[in-house]
């Protein structure tokens, strides 16, 4: 399937190389990974009225809305976080 209308795939990433002159069709594009390995992201937490935020390093990369492990910067915990925004992750 060839795009002819560039709406749905803003925001979207290449999933694999193309070569100058080659169409783009909707297989070549997938999520943006958001959170890359050995960057630095943003932790957050929050239960109920009380919010945490703190910093971590990815020990993988994730899309938004998969799992990924963090490094607590401050503590060298590893917790299990989901990708939610560019180097931003949630923790439950």
């Amino acid at each position: 399937v060839l795009i002819d209308d560039p709406g749905p795939v803003l925001g979207q990433a290449f999933v694999r190389a193309l070569r100058a002159g080659d169409a783009v069709a909707a297989a070549h594009l997938g999520p943006q990974v958001l959170v890359r390995r050995g960057r630095e992201v943003r932790v957050l937490s929050d239960s109920g009225a009380v919010a945490v935020e703190t910093r971590g390093v990815a020990l993988g990369d994730a899309r938004r809305d998969e799992r990924v492990l963090v490094r607590n910067v401050r503590s060298g915990r590893r917790l299990d976080a989901i990708a939610v925004g560019a180097d931003e992750v949630r923790v439950r």
